[in-house]
């Protein structure tokens, strides 16, 4: 297996890594309150309503939050790093989902009891 160069250097870091984010708290964790339910979001009415907001990971979402500030933008420069190429613009579906293999359509049913 060949190793895979990227253009720009990435750091692999998972959410139970030690947090070096100077702009957090140590407490982050602690101090962080979801979004109550009928409350606003701070995407407002942008928000695709992903669950970041629902827990208290919405200490990120500023980072997080394709809807905030410079969010979408990075998209264009992302998605070939991510992915190794950007969106096809003649695919309605990669223009509205992203890059994606396989597109795969479920539906939900009634839970087995």
């Amino acid at each position: 297996m060949s190793a895979l160069s990227l253009p720009i250097p990435l750091t692999i870091r998972s959410s139970s890594s030690k947090d070096t984010d100077s702009s957090l708290r140590k407490d982050w964790r602690k101090k962080s309150k979801p979004i109550p339910p009928g409350g606003i979001y701070p995407a407002k009415d942008t928000c695709s309503r992903c669950g970041l907001c629902d827990t208290y990971y919405i200490a990120h979402v500023k980072n997080a939050c394709a809807f905030l500030g410079d969010g979408m933008s990075r998209i264009e420069r992302l998605e070939p790093v991510v992915h190794g190429r950007g969106r096809k613009t003649d695919n309605l579906d990669e223009t509205y989902l992203g890059v994606y293999e396989e597109l795969l359509y479920a539906r939900k049913v009634l839970p087995v009891e």
